[in-house]
């Protein structure tokens, strides 16, 4: 299937928004807390994967930024609501988590060890 036609067809599919729109708020949240929880995990990952420099403060923030845009994301592809989906995108790169905290490795002190017993 090529690619133009997959984006033609996807506006007329309307089950899902059909669906979204039959929700009340309150069946809606274990949904929006779902898609949070799942993408607000990327901000320990990329911690752990930049060797977990992050304040606390700064791996809380990444978590809410993660989780906020992926409802952002959901949001504006079950509405249809392109802008949206497009100020999501422009906030996600945006993004930095701010200034690296102070925080050095084990043993990078660069202070000489002893060898006192």
């Amino acid at each position: 299937m090529r690619l133009a036609r997959i984006f033609s067809v996807f506006p007329r599919r309307k089950a899902l928004r059909d669906l979204v729109g039959a929700l009340t708020l309150g069946e809606l949240l274990p949904l929006a807390i779902a898609i949070f929880t799942l993408f607000a995990v990327l901000g320990p990952i990329t911690d752990l994967l930049s060797g977990t420099r992050l304040s606390l403060a700064q791996l809380l923030a990444t978590c809410a930024f993660s989780g906020t845009i992926a409802l952002l994301y959901a949001f504006a592809s079950v509405h249809g609501r392109w802008t949206w989906f497009a100020v999501a995108l422009a906030l996600q790169f945006s993004w930095g988590p701010g200034p690296k905290s102070s925080t050095r490795a084990i043993g990078s002190s660069g202070s000489t060890r002893s060898s006192a017993c």
